[in-house]
């Protein structure tokens, strides 16, 4: 498997990162990928930091302003997780529905913005655009408006 590195200079946005990865891949898969990708400075969290981070997390999103941004933050953050973490496509589908249930969203797929963040994560995730247009042709199975939607997001971020 490639070794990632992320890099942030705001807290918040590695707190993000880290809640998204455990939602996809689960809070050992995490910790273990984690302390391959993170900084030298952080690589040495333990599990419980991971976990503690992520309650953090979940506080801090819910004094967001406007939940759907914090949402489109968690599908793109997300998506970028599971594409590093090499997940199918259902899983991806099934870390946005979770986000989205989160969030109080009834109808994911009705929200244009998820597809947009969804775009976002490919490209987070590492995805060259020839990578990004080949997973959505599988994902939406062409629907034009959904693949105008991903690949928007895809070549804003």
């Amino acid at each position: 498997m490639p070794t990632h590195t992320i890099h942030t200079t705001r807290p918040q946005t590695l707190i993000a990162r880290i809640t998204c990865l455990i939602s996809v891949i689960g809070v050992a898969a995490a910790a273990s990928l984690l302390s391959s990708c993170l900084a030298p400075a952080t690589s040495s969290m333990s599990l419980g930091s991971v976990s503690s981070i992520s309650a953090s997390s979940a506080s801090s999103a819910a004094n967001r302003h406007h939940h759907h941004e914090a949402y489109y933050i968690d599908v793109r953050e997300s998506t970028a997780a599971a594409i590093i973490a090499q997940a199918s496509s259902d899983e991806v589908l099934r870390s946005i529905s979770r986000a989205a249930t989160q969030h109080g969203i009834s109808d994911w797929e009705a929200e244009q913005g998820s597809y947009i963040a969804l775009g976002e994560g490919l490209r987070l995730g590492g995805l060259n655009e020839e990578q990004a247009r080949a997973w959505i042709s599988r994902l939406r199975n062409g629907n034009a408006k959904t693949t105008r939607l991903l690949m928007q997001g895809f070549q804003r971020s």
